[in-house]
């Protein structure tokens, strides 16, 4: 948690923040290079002893579908984490609490169906990530901002426009620190549009980068693990 670290006013935290630090890099933005399908790989192999000698791939074309909701399985999966193993971890229970014994694999509308439960841990998470740093009640606003925009993205100047329309927040400072928040936590991250001719639009995530900062001239997207829990309508087609 390196933002609990930067609010420590101590002459040696940074000393101690490297020195006393394991960083774990899961590499999130890329679904080519991530380790977190391995880990999930081996996690299987040790869970069952018909997958404990098939190699990665064999796992995966055992268990999942090759498309989830119009995407590559390792894209639907990974872009609704924070780019940790425990969210793909909780994303899987939550399908085997679904179906039990009835689960024989791990098929495109068992993630559809538990998309909701998923988006509901999902919104927990982020919340606990935002608490010490926002109270109760403006917690409960960004989340209220973040539904009453009702489609999957914003631009700063929209966010502005809904300044005046509503109490979500009280003035334009509040507005940027809430986008602030909302962008370190998670919630919402840079989008760059792009057409496919560029190689499609490119998305920036604090959790890829903790020194990402925010850019309130690009336009914004709601995580799409929130879309469910925010009532958010998906498109058919995320990454067209």
């Amino acid at each position: 948690r390196s933002d609990i670290i930067n609010k420590l006013n101590s002459p040696n935290v940074n000393r101690i923040f490297e020195d006393n630090s394991i960083f774990l890099n899961w590499e999130a933005s890329n679904f080519r290079d991530t380790e977190l399908f391995d880990m999930l790989a081996h996690k299987i192999r040790k869970s069952s002893e018909y997958y404990s000698s098939k190699d990665t791939e064999s796992i995966f074309l055992d268990l999942f579908p090759k498309f989830i909701a119009n995407e590559y399985y390792k894209i639907y999966i990974i872009h609704r984490t924070l780019g940790r193993p425990r969210d793909i971890v909780r994303m899987l229970t939550l399908i085997q609490e679904e179906y039990g014994s009835n689960l024989h694999r791990f098929e495109a509308l068992t993630f559809i169906n538990t998309e909701k439960k998923y988006s509901s841990y999902l919104k927990r998470e982020i919340s606990s990530e935002l608490i010490g740093h926002v109270n109760d009640d403006d917690l409960d606003n960004y989340f209220n901002f973040l539904a009453s925009v009702g489609k999957r993205g914003f631009t700063y100047s929209s966010a502005l426009n809904k300044l005046s329309n509503n109490g979500f927040i009280k003035n334009e400072s509040d507005l940027r620190i809430m986008i602030s928040h909302l962008f370190r936590a998670g919630a919402i991250c840079n989008v760059v549009r792009r057409g496919k001719e560029q190689g499609g639009d490119v998305f920036y995530w604090s959790y890829n980068d903790e020194d990402q900062p925010v850019n309130f001239d690009f336009n914004f997207e709601i995580h799409p693990g929130l879309w469910d829990v925010l009532r958010i309508p998906k498109p058919k087609h995320r990454l067209s």
